[in-house]
């Protein structure tokens, strides 16, 4: 008896720590794939069955439609690399209440639909000033929810039905400039048919209880859409980064190399470091270059080397899309250093962040040392 507790203490120990290694893993994919998210979308959407027959849909408390209910989701933003088309990943859930069918006097089924998970692409089109028309494509799973069927006796049965659901809708959405989101209103149909219902219940099942279910319909949608880009900019930008990569190399990387006025030797100048600090509620950036010069004999052997002074540059930033900043230098040393070239461009690469520094010609990668 003690063995078999011992042993399935062991087991139960190792079933444990496994599981909490894949939860560990889960939340961080979780995370990862959160931290892009950028828009919150709240929806009231009714439904008008056209697959059953048998359903009631005299839509009780859903205004004309049979079915209603609401709605919720969050769109991750995919990187398209152009700015006339946004095109996002989205989770969401709903439900769809007032499920009502009838087959005879002597029997009624009673539910609602629940959808969990759903999951969709949807592109926006961006180049229409506040109007911004999409398409959604969804796929998902849903099954009848707190079902019940009742007989004319006055008996109850729990049903139970699962199935896909597919669809696509068209939509458009308004975004004043002076608010942080947009109206949406989407139409579009969705295919949701349970081909197999279950009854809880010992006796037979009679001639007049469905098999099937066909809530297949068209579904209109009206809602509104929080940008959280706001949040998303501070969180992914603000902060303080150190150099670790010069054009993708290792660093100290050569910035400019040079004869000498002899043109017996050559002067070598090299990147060895950099300091960005990027300040979200000021919108405000500072820039230090640290570079040295290293003097080369005619076989390329050092001969000297000295520290420069370093290279300061600061200014504002502003964005100049939706996932790249746009540095604007307002004072630079030396003078003829980074702020002769204007617009150096910002954008995010997984744990790093890329500068495209016009002044120096280079791309700098960057890794957040300290958060703002």
């Amino acid at each position: 008896m003690r063995l078999t507790l011992g042993r399935a203490a062991l087991t139960f120990t190792a079933i444990g720590a496994l599981t909490s290694v894949a939860h560990a893993q889960e939340l961080g994919f979780v995370s990862t794939v959160f931290a892009r998210v950028h828009k919150l979308g709240m929806f009231v959407h009714s439904l008008q069955p056209t697959g059953e027959s048998i359903l009631d849909q005299s839509g009780r408390g859903c205004l004309t439609l049979s079915l209603c209910g609401a709605g919720t989701r969050v769109l991750i933003a995919l990187d398209t690399r152009s700015e006339r088309l946004d095109l996002d990943l989205g989770f969401g859930a709903g439900y769809l209440r007032t499920v009502r069918a009838r087959t005879s006097d002597s029997l009624e089924i009673r539910g609602a639909i629940r959808e969990l998970p759903v999951l969709s692409t949807q592109a926006t089109f961006m180049n229409l000033g506040w109007i911004r028309p999409y398409i959604v494509g969804s796929f998902g799973l849903v099954d009848l929810w707190n079902g019940r069927a009742h007989t004319a006796a006055g008996k109850q049965s729990p049903v139970s039905a699962t199935t896909f659901e597919y669809g696509m809708s068209l939509g458009i959405g308004v975004a004043p400039p002076f608010t942080n989101g947009r109206m949406l209103v989407e139409a579009g149909y969705r295919a949701r048919n349970f081909a197999s219902v279950g009854y809880n219940q010992p006796e037979p099942l009679g001639k007049t209880w469905p098999r099937e279910l066909d809530l297949s319909g068209w579904q209109v949608s009206a809602g509104w859409q929080f940008d959280l880009r706001t949040l998303a900019k501070v969180v992914g930008f603000g902060g303080s980064y150190m150099l670790t990569r010069v054009d993708g190399g290792a660093v100290p990387a050569t910035l400019r190399h040079e004869r000498t006025a002899s043109g017996t030797e050559s002067t070598r100048q090299e990147i060895v470091g950099a300091y960005l600090d990027l300040d979200p509620r000021k919108q405000t950036y500072s820039l230090q270059l640290v570079t040295r010069s290293v003097t080369l004999s005619p076989n390329g052997v050092a001969q000297a080397l000295r520290y420069d002074d370093p290279q300061q540059e600061s200014g504002t930033w502003g964005y100049a899309t939706k996932t790249t900043l746009r540095l604007t230098p307002g004072t630079a040393t030396p003078a003829n250093g980074s702020a002769a070239a204007a617009g150096s461009l910002v954008r995010r690469a997984d744990e790093e962040i890329i500068l495209e520094h016009q002044a120096s010609g280079r791309r700098l990668y960057f890794r957040k040392v300290k958060t703002t």
